[in-house]
């Protein structure tokens, strides 16, 4: 199962939004990792501004702030089966 990471913070609504989409839409084909991103400082200075952050293995981000079902499910369709 592919898994990603949601940048995120506890007092977050719009995370919690985030993360309750993403769990309805994709919940049984990824696995996602909730990080609050003010405990990792690189991630915090790349997208603390910007959260919620859904970012691949990699760290590079499928979709910044607003829940995109168009851009995981095309990074889906990309990964390996």
């Amino acid at each position: 199962m592919p898994s990603v990471r949601l940048l995120s913070r506890p007092d977050c609504g719009l995370c919690h939004e985030f993360a309750s989409e993403l769990a309805r839409v994709f919940g049984r084909r990824v696995a996602v990792e909730i990080v609050d991103v003010d405990r990792e400082p690189p991630l915090r200075l790349r997208y603390g501004r910007l959260i919620p952050v859904l970012v691949d293995a990699e760290s590079q981000p499928i979709c910044i702030t607003v829940f995109d079902r168009d851009a995981v499910a095309a990074w889906l369709a990309r990964q390996p089966v």
